[in-house]
């Protein structure tokens, strides 16, 4: 026994044994550092508390699953007397004789690195959408730019041709004026 005690002891989950109610019949220190309860408040105290107080429909050992000998595994919040939240990802199954074993993990971190890493996938795609869109206008500049050179290029070639009192000199004028201006 105290060798398995030890085992518990060590264990870096907080492990909770609990009776078919849901009261807290055996904790490892864990269990008080994810609480944020003392041990010797967590014994005799009802398992949906600690979790009801932030998901009052959360049941975490549904026992008609249990009871066919299915362990479950699934997400969790724990509410701390101090108001903070842990994030927890909440392993049960039900032992031989009739107790649940529950074992509970903070996943606060891992929850916030997750998070974390959408952000950055947000920003990188921001980015990558930026350049993209960069690259098309340079696209468009350089295409409009050619369309310049050659609207310049026969403005100054029929001007060429043109006598000084010609009509149409001076459309042809400000057609190259203009083109010249925008290609600069």
């Amino acid at each position: 026994e105290a060798k398995y005690r030890s085992f518990i002891e060590l264990a870096v989950d907080a492990i909770f044994v609990v009776d078919r109610d849901g009261m807290i019949l055996e904790v490892n220190q864990q269990a008080s550092a994810i609480t944020g309860v003392a041990r010797e408040r967590l014994l005799g105290a009802s398992m949906m508390t600690i979790v009801a107080a932030i998901e009052p429909e959360a049941n975490p050992f549904p026992l008609e699953v249990l009871a066919q000998g299915v362990a479950i595994m699934r997400p969790c919040r724990i509410g701390r007397p101090d108001g903070a939240v842990v994030d927890a990802e909440i392993h049960a199954a039900m032992l031989p004789e009739g107790s649940i074993l529950c074992a509970c993990r903070d996943i606060s971190e891992r929850k916030q690195a997750g998070e974390e890493r959408r952000k950055l996938q947000a920003q990188l795609m921001q980015s990558q959408k930026m350049e993209s869109i960069g690259r098309l206008a340079g696209g468009i500049a350089h295409d409009f730019n050619n369309l310049l050179t050659v609207i310049n290029g026969y403005s100054r070639m029929l001007l060429g041709t043109l006598d000084a009192d010609d009509p149409d000199r001076d459309s042809l004028e400000e057609i190259d004026r203009k083109s010249t201006l925008l290609n600069s």
